[in-house]
């Protein structure tokens, strides 16, 4: 999904004229971006509504290289914003974010001795009596 876009599309007065309107529109439909086309009267000949996945401009361009179409206009184009998550699937995520950050902190604290294992080191030293000790000034 990208961008929404919808193009007025007139046709050469041929394909009005001859009844080639619904080989045009099949023309249309064949094009992978565009989502429904209409034959319609008044100030254009096809309605066209797209979903451009990069820039509605290249969509533009391939209709126009088409022979059969005069003139396109787009009539609107509105972006496409991405779903926005739940309220339980942002909570389900910050905890399972948290599960991870708990268990890199559990590794870590395994791996290294912390002020714990510093401090049972100490009182062994002294009790094999090679703790440094320093002399009172």
């Amino acid at each position: 999904m990208g961008t929404k876009a919808y193009f007025m599309i007139d046709a050469v007065d041929e394909v009005c004229r001859e009844g080639r309107w619904l080989e045009a529109k099949r023309d249309l439909e064949t094009i992978p971006e565009v989502e429904a086309v209409e034959a319609i009267s008044g100030s254009c000949d096809f309605m066209a509504k797209v979903d451009a996945p990069i820039r509605v401009i290249l969509v533009a361009n391939k209709i126009l290289a088409k022979e059969w179409v005069k003139r396109l206009r787009i009539l609107l184009v509105e972006p496409v914003e991405p779903e926005k998550p739940t309220l339980n699937e942002l909570l389900a995520k910050r905890q399972e974010t948290q599960s991870i950050k708990d268990l890199v902190k559990t590794r870590a604290n395994a791996r290294q001795p912390g002020n714990q294992g510093r401090e049972q080191a100490r009182k062994q030293a002294r009790k094999r009596k090679d703790y440094p000790r320093q002399a009172c000034p």
